[in-house]
């Protein structure tokens, strides 16, 4: 029989072609497969053709499949080969859908040397003793003084989503446990007490311990185990999105946190697309333009919610309209405001008045000299001093602290002419006092 064919039994009166995937030579009574990293494509192959570089097979291949993403193979191989990371490469493992990740770092310990991962005792554990190969490998990090600024620099390396990057333990003992995979104990830690400043390019950059990582020896030790294991969630920050291909990271075309338009934000980090930016406190959409609510309007919510006319203060404040409030400053003399009517000092046998009520400020918010907004009542016609009568104000603001009502303090930088601070926590729920809280 030629190459190719086979005839399996005596007195054959003609010759078979060998399948794909396998061969023959000449004068053969069978077609063996091809050896592992060959393959014949098509019927009656009289020997196995090699398969490219970047491809493997198994024995009997009819084809050479690619090596995965990730892999690698020289011409002729049986089988792909892991491509071994870039020193300091950074990488998210066992993470749980859209939640957190165990960070894993890569690096390249010399052959002989070792890491070692000791408790705060100083107790080894030779099962934790890892042994240098000369070729760079996947290790963990310890989270001690880990911070979201740290997490926001390794996201950043890794072309993902930082500005609002987070952290979490989640080792045996974290907050996530469930992360915390039985691999993961069979991985050196390779270095904790990171600190960065933020404009670092890759993690290892930053401070750290040991001081020495990424200058060749490995001679040392973490006070680390696996229950302290870093993970990180990437994601933007409240008022952006992740745009894809919009930018460039260090590690080549990637996508960038993008902010929402003028007016607008998110409800929440974490946005993937433009389609999360809605409307900011304060803003509402007219068209696809989220502008400022005119003046007389407000509004209080994130969302696509119009503007509402700002309820009148005297919805907030009218209840203090008849009652009387006392100051004792600690000296000679004492104040009392009673809203809506009057405003004097008095001490033991005298009374002055400081006016009567004539106005407020309406539905008007003032700012002081410290962009503090309050409302007001203003008194004139007092008692007269230095032939001009007293007059005073009243300042109402927001108790921001929940305390109870009561007047703070009492100034008279121009002789004759008092103001008052009064604090309530009635005021507080004011659209114009909410910038406070």
């Amino acid at each position: 029989c030629a190459a190719g064919t086979f005839s399996g039994e005596e007195g054959a009166g003609e010759c078979t072609p060998c399948n794909a995937g396998n061969f023959s030579t000449e004068g053969s009574s069978e077609c063996p497969p091809c050896a592992a990293g060959t393959f014949s494509a098509e019927e009656g192959a009289g020997e196995c053709t090699p398969c490219p570089a970047g491809n493997f097979s198994t024995p009997g291949s009819s084809e050479c499949p690619p090596c995965e993403e990730g892999t690698y193979s020289d011409e002729g191989a049986g089988g792909c080969i892991q491509v071994p990371p870039e020193e300091f490469a950074l990488r998210l493992t066992n993470c749980q859908g859209d939640a957190f990740c165990r960070l894993e770092m890569a690096v390249n310990a010399p052959s002989g040397s070792f890491w070692d991962a000791q408790d705060e005792f100083g107790e080894r554990g030779e099962d934790r003793v890892f042994v240098g190969t000369g070729v760079p490998m996947w290790g963990t990090v310890c989270d001690y003084v880990f911070s979201d600024l740290e997490a926001q620099v390794a996201c950043e390396q890794m072309a993902l989503p930082s500005s609002g990057a987070k952290w979490m333990r989640v080792g045996s003992s974290g907050v996530d446990s469930s992360i915390a995979a039985a691999e993961a104990e069979s991985l050196p830690i390779w270095m904790s007490d990171t600190v960065c400043d933020g404009d670092e390019m890759q993690l290892v950059d930053c401070a750290t311990y040991p001081e020495n990582l990424g200058q060749g020896t490995y001679d040392n030790f973490v006070f680390c185990d696996h229950s302290e294991d870093v993970g990180l969630l990437c994601q933007c920050g409240v008022g952006t999105y992740w745009s894809e291909g919009a930018g460039t990271t260090i590690e080549g075309p990637g996508g960038t946190c993008t902010p929402c338009g003028d007016g607008e934000t998110t409800l929440m980090a974490g946005s993937a697309s433009n389609a999360s930016c809605t409307c900011d406190v304060g803003y509402a959409r007219e068209g696809v333009v989220c502008n400022p609510c005119g003046q007389g309007l407000y509004k209080e919510v994130i969302g696509e919610g119009a503007c509402d006319p700002i309820p009148a203060m005297a919805t907030y404040i009218g209840s203090l309209d008849g009652t009387c409030y006392s100051y004792a400053t600690g000296g000679e003399w004492s104040y009392q405001v009673c809203f809506g009517n009057e405003l004097s000092q008095f001490k033991e046998g005298e009374t002055i008045s400081l006016g009567s009520f004539t106005s407020d400020s309406g539905e008007d918010v003032l700012l002081d000299a410290t962009n503090v907004p309050y409302a007001y009542q203003a008194f004139t016609g007092g008692t007269p001093c230095d032939d001009l009568p007293r007059s005073g104000t009243v300042r109402i603001k927001c108790e921001t602290e929940g305390g109870p009502s009561g007047l703070a303090s009492i100034s008279e930088d121009v002789i004759c002419v008092y103001i008052l601070e009064f604090y309530t926590p009635l005021i507080c729920d004011h659209p114009s006092f909410q910038s406070q809280l």
